[in-house]
This record gives C-alpha cells, sequence and structure tokens, in this order.
C-alpha cells in the first residue's frame, strides 16, 4: 500500500509531472508484458492514481488546443496553457509510434484522444480491450516526457523564457484579437500568473522546512 495524498486535479511542478511520466511510462510497459503474456495485471490503487492524473494531464492538452482553435471556449487557466504548449512542442514533427509524422494541429489532436483512449482502457484491465501497439504508443510518449523533465530551475526565479511554436502563437494572435484582449496583455498575464506560482510554490517549500 502507498502512503500518499490523491489529489484528483493535482497541480504539478516540472520535477513532479517528470516523476509522474516516468511511473506511467513503467507501468504501461507492465501492463505491455502482461498482455504479451495472457495476463491479466492487477492493478492497486496507486496504479489507478496514477493512470488518473495521466488521464488529467492529457485531457487538460486536448483542452489547450481546442481551446486554441476555437475562441466560443473558455480559456483554461495559464498554467495549463503553457503545459499544453510544451508537450505539442514535444510532439510536434515526430512520429511518435504512430507511423506518420505530427505536422499538423489536427494530427496532434487526433494523437493526444488515441493518448486518452488508451489510458481510458488501461484504467479497466478486465475489458481487456486495449492493445499491445496502443500500449506501445502511450508508453512511448511518457518515456519521452519523462526524459524532457524535470527542467532545471532558473538561478533567478523572476526571469522566465516562453518560447511557442508558431502555429499556435498564430493561433493565441487569433483568438486574443476575437476576444478583444491585447496580445501583449495576454502574455503578460501568462507570466504573472507563472510568478505568483513559482513565489507560492517557494513560500510552501520554506514552511516544510
Amino acid at each position: 500500500m502507498h502512503e500518499e495524498e490523491v489529489r484528483p486535479c493535482p497541480e504539478y511542478s516540472a520535477l513532479e509531472l517528470g516523476e509522474l511520466a516516468s511511473s506511467v511510462s513503467r507501468l504501461l510497459m507492465a501492463c505491455s508484458g502482461a498482455k504479451q503474456g495472457h495476463r491479466q495485471l492487477v492493478m492497486d490503487p496507486h496504479d489507478q492514481f496514477l493512470l488518473q492524473n495521466a488521464t488529467q494531464v492529457v485531457e487538460d492538452t486536448l483542452n489547450g488546443l481546442q481551446f486554441l482553435a476555437a475562441g466560443d471556449r473558455l480559456a483554461p487557466r495559464s498554467d495549463k496553457i503553457m503545459l499544453c504548449n510544451f508537450l505539442v512542442r514535444m510532439v510536434m514533427h515526430k512520429e511518435m509510434g504512430t507511423g506518420t509524422e505530427l505536422r499538423s494541429i489536427k494530427d496532434i489532436k487526433v494523437y493526444f484522444e488515441g493518448l486518452l483512449s488508451v489510458l481510458r482502457k488501461a484504467r479497466d484491465p478486465v475489458t481487456n480491450a486495449v492493445t499491445e501497439r496502443e500500449l506501445a504508443i502511450a508508453q512511448r510518449f511518457f518515456l519521452e516526457l519523462a526524459s524532457a523533465l524535470p527542467m532545471q530551475p532558473s538561478e533567478d526565479e523572476t526571469k522566465m523564457t516562453i518560447a511557442m511554436d508558431e502555429v499556435l502563437l498564430r493561433e493565441l494572435k487569433r483568438v486574443a484579437q476575437e476576444e478583444g484582449i491585447p496580445v501583449h496583455r495576454l502574455v503578460a498575464e501568462i507570466i504573472l500568473s507563472h510568478l505568483n506560482n513559482s513565489k507560492m510554490t517557494t513560500v510552501a517549500n520554506s514552511a516544510r522546512r
């Protein structure tokens, strides 16, 4: 039994997200091994906890993509938009086990919808509906995410570089213009939100010492 606090909608730091991705990658590899051996993998509450939060990460990414593609949707929180941007950049122009490169927002949206389907099926091993190929694709995503994280914090936490893919930046600019929000103001709000979250994290960490 794992002594961990279960948070249905956790807010992850880069380090926590990297640890989650690494754990989910190993779990999906175990699922694939059980599938190859014609066995049913018995998942404990911690396994379900990992898959639940991995599912939330993918859902947040899809929500971010849908917001950037359609101006009539409510905007997710800025940290979720930044997570979406990071994950999109990570898979853009890569094959990711699907057989074709992910070259467009549509390709990436379909890819993340596929990941979401795999995770949901993996959470219900009784039906045994997930295939080895699906597990391999999902496992590769979380393995690459684990390799990309954690990102080392800057020595000066008041400085942050926002690197956005050109396609996403155009979409963000279009949405901002349709909503009547100056682009520089929207970017400023994202930066301020990140800085406030960093300060709160620093205070919380200091309080634990």
